[in-house]
């Protein structure tokens, strides 16, 4: 990969010969590693000096002449400090123990004038994913001795990653994950008797993880334990109750480290951006932060819903108010605001989903800004191979636009409905053909009916506007059960 990278950029500089040039390569590292950048073949002449620069910061700084250098790794905070390496001869850098905040551009100049410019990808260390069992999940066939158990693939705490069950080489089911932090999991119902081989990797860009299916072992209760359908039943109802607890702790994980991300970053103009989220269940309670410790004698404060441009809240410290307008909007907010007096801080207990939507703080004019999502569960049910309907039950709470679907998180997209034009599509020839002639949009509602299901067939979302909903399906050979859909 060096070697190569190396030939890329000395055909550059032969291509550009004595005007100068800029050359860009990328590269990848997983977090802990080190990192080596190579200065390639940038020519050098006595009396030239050498720059390594992290964005606009320069870093690293020698005298080809007089063989001196200097290290920077104070700067930006100390983020690199003991960290950065400089080889004498090569004048290539090297970055140990690298963090996913290294990532960036670097570049390395001369007085030549030449740059090469690097774009580093830093990705977290993956975990090896686990796979797990549960008897309760267990089903057997009457007609047959055969029987079958369900299993769980799954990873904790990743971003950025994509998790799938393979068998032998094929692609079964895959969910993947982009900026939230958050354990992901992907159901998979084997026969015990099933003799091919199954895996589990989870992978990013830079690096993957494998674990291979042990059927004897993990199946080894199913086989012994399943038993009349009566039982079956009990234990398919145990099994959804199992998986309302996996949901509420998946929704308190991603609420939990979007949490970490609301923190604005205050820009020239005064104005406060803030591209997090914060996602609450129905019932729950939400406080938007200031992060304020304590306001200012003539500070005023102003919370405004601005989906519907209206003012909940404000304080007035110079006239010593505070005011909470929760009847606006029908009423909507009716006891269910609390202003904290000393921080500025806004808490809406009880939610619904007709509080999503975006907030605005106004202190003494700098603004920050908040997107509330609401999680709404429910469950479904289904014969394996018959047809389930995916309920779009948010139509009447908001104003609607363009419906979307898609398969799992952020996958591709199977169907779309436009509201204003009266226009729906479904595009089942997607995704290898897995939905082929299975997708039936309805065109009042926007509601999706999967027909002939199958075990493949385990999450998907729905998208209105600003807001979504997940549904997280388990298929069974005899009984499905929806873990649970919960709404963003």
């Amino acid at each position: 990969m060096n070697m190569f990278l190396i030939f890329v950029l000395f055909c550059s500089w032969r291509l550009v010969g004595v005007f100068g040039a800029i050359s860009q390569a990328s590269d990848v590292a997983v977090e802990g590693e080190s990192v080596t950048l190579n200065a390639g073949f940038i020519p050098i002449k006595p009396g030239d000096w050498i720059q390594w620069l992290f964005e606009n910061d320069v870093i690293v700084d020698t005298n080809v002449t007089t063989g001196s250098m200097t290290v920077y790794d104070d700067v930006l905070d100390g983020k690199f400090r003991n960290r950065l390496k400089l080889d004498n001869q090569t004048k290539s850098l090297t970055i140990t123990n690298i963090t996913t905040e290294d990532a960036g551009d670097y570049s390395v100049s001369t007085r030549a004038p030449m740059m090469i410019t690097y774009r580093l990808n830093v990705y977290a260390r993956l975990p090896v994913p686990v796979i797990s069992s549960n008897s309760t999940n267990c089903s057997s066939s009457s007609s047959s001795s055969s029987s079958s158990c369900s299993l769980v693939c799954s990873a904790v705490n990743v971003s950025h990653v994509t998790l799938s069950w393979y068998k032998g080489n094929s692609l079964l089911s895959s969910i993947s994950v982009s900026d939230l932090s958050i354990s992901l999991s992907l159901p998979l119902e084997v026969e015990y008797q099933d003799k091919n081989s199954y895996s589990c990797v989870i992978n990013n860009p830079s690096s993957h993880q494998t674990q291979h299916l042990d059927i004897s072992k993990l199946c080894h209760s199913c086989f012994v334990h399943c038993c009349g359908s009566t039982e079956a039943v009990i234990r398919l109802v145990l099994s959804a109750l199992v998986g309302v607890a996996t949901v509420i702790l998946l929704v308190y994980d991603i609420r939990s480290r979007r949490a970490e991300q609301d923190q604005a970053q205050i820009y020239s103009s005064g104005v406060i951006a803030d591209d997090g989220e914060m996602l609450a269940a129905e019932e729950r309670s939400v406080t938007l932060n200031s992060n304020l410790t304590e306001m200012m004698d003539d500070s005023v404060i102003q919370w405004r819903f601005v989906s519907e441009n209206a003012l909940i809240a404000e304080i007035n410290k110079w006239a010593d108010r505070m005011t909470v307008y929760d009847d606006v909007l029908d009423g909507r907010f009716r006891d269910r605001l609390k202003l904290d007096s000393q921080t500025g801080s806004l808490t809406i207990t009880n939610i619904t989903v007709k509080h999503a939507g975006r907030y605005e703080l106004q202190i003494n004019g700098v603004i920050k800004s908040f997107n509330l999502t609401v999680v709404r569960l429910k469950f479904l049910s289904v014969k394996k191979h018959s047809s389930v309907t995916l309920i779009n039950d948010l139509i009447e709470v908001m104003d609607v636009d363009l419906i979307q679907w898609r398969v799992g998180l952020k996958g591709p997209l199977i169907a779309e409905f436009n509201v204003l034009e009266k226009t729906s599509s479904v595009y089942d020839d997607g995704f290898y053909g897995k939905f082929k002639d299975r997708l039936k949009l309805d065109g009042q509602t926007g509601s999706l009916t999967i027909t002939n299901t199958r075990t493949t067939d385990s999450s998907f979302e729905l998208k209105i506007n600003l807001m979504k909903k997940y549904f997280i399906l388990r298929v069974f050979g005899g009984l499905n059960i929806s873990f649970a859909c919960f709404t963003f």
